[in-house]
């Protein structure tokens, strides 16, 4: 129900994912998302779930010699929507030494209350990717009630009150949006005022349900690199070693409904060689339990279709 994976991580590693939102609740509606439009563009903070039954879901994984790099929420939507992902956090901690992550889009970050629910997670990363209120809302589409300044007032307090653990931003650069010199110099003049640890400069690599979407290239994302001039990694695909999952149809169509990838990282994932991991998916697609979308080269696998 609130576990998935692990998954290959460029960020984190072998990350075990914790979906703690409906599908697609989220106070932001990126035009880059991999999940496709959200369904339900919310602000609204409330638990979703039942602490009790997270916990023994998390027990029976650990239980179950459940290995990971990080302990990862993410998924289906916005995590900091619910109010219970604090008790979360410290459930996990109480029972493991593997460190929390939360990724988050640092939109209600302006709430002194989603600020302190994060806090105690070894590693949070938020999402800021223009100092330009009209690019903000090209990309964002964000809710009404929020706005770009109360996003980089809650991006500040945040850094401004973590005493301890990592704190990471994450720009996400859009080809023809968000990828001009005058973009990165904004970008950078508010990344100096936020001081995170580090930046992770990031294009839309994995599948996107918007066929204007367009990732930008590595030599790009190298000169932005040294425009933004502050300590970075940019992000590539997994590498590194991973201990390979259990496949089965119904394993693999949760993982990629909840976090849609490249056929390259899924043959990773699963162990298996990208031709014999491309004809295990195709079946899949032929029974419409997942859509397929190629680019070029590129080829990843998304949930089905709605009508499929």
């Amino acid at each position: 129900m609130y576990l998935f994976g692990p998954v290959p991580s460029r960020r984190l590693g072998r990350s075990l994912g914790v979906d703690i939102i409906p599908y697609k609740r989220c106070s932001f509606n990126c035009i880059y998302c991999q999940l496709g439009e959200t369904s339900e563009q919310s602000t609204e903070i409330k638990p979703y779930g039942n602490l009790e039954d997270f916990k023994e879901e998390f027990l029976i994984w650990l239980k179950n010699n459940g290995e990971a790099d990080y302990i990862t929420f993410a998924g289906s939507g916005e995590p900091t929507l619910n109010s219970l992902i604090k008790d979360m956090i410290l459930a996990i901690q109480e029972l493991t030494d593997i460190p929390v992550a939360v990724l988050s889009n640092g939109s209600l970050f302006f709430l002194k209350s989603v600020r302190e629910s994060v806090m105690p997670a070894q590693f949070v990363k938020s999402t800021l990717t223009t100092s330009n209120e009209k690019t903000f809302r090209l990309i964002h589409r964000a809710n009404p009630d929020l706005t770009l300044e109360k996003h980089i007032e809650g991006l500040t307090l945040f850094r401004e009150e973590r005493k301890s653990g990592l704190y990471c931003i994450e720009v996400m650069i859009v080809k023809g949006i968000n990828d001009t010199e005058e973009e990165m110099l904004g970008l950078r003049e508010l990344i100096s005022r936020i001081r995170p640890d580090w930046i992770d400069i990031n294009t839309p690599t994995r599948p996107s349900q918007n066929p204007t979407i367009s990732p930008v290239e590595f030599e790009r994302l190298k000169e932005i690199q040294r425009i933004l001039d502050y300590p970075s990694r940019i992000l590539t695909q997994f590498s590194g070693e991973f201990k390979h999952l259990e496949i089965s149809d119904d394993k693999l169509v949760e993982i990629i409904s909840r976090h849609p990838d490249t056929l390259e990282n899924i043959s990773i994932m699963f162990g298996m060689s990208v031709e014999k991991t491309r004809e295990y998916l195709d079946r899949l697609v032929k029974i419409g339990k997942l859509s397929c979308i190629e680019k070029g080269k590129k080829v990843s696998y998304i949930a089905a279709r709605k009508g499929k």
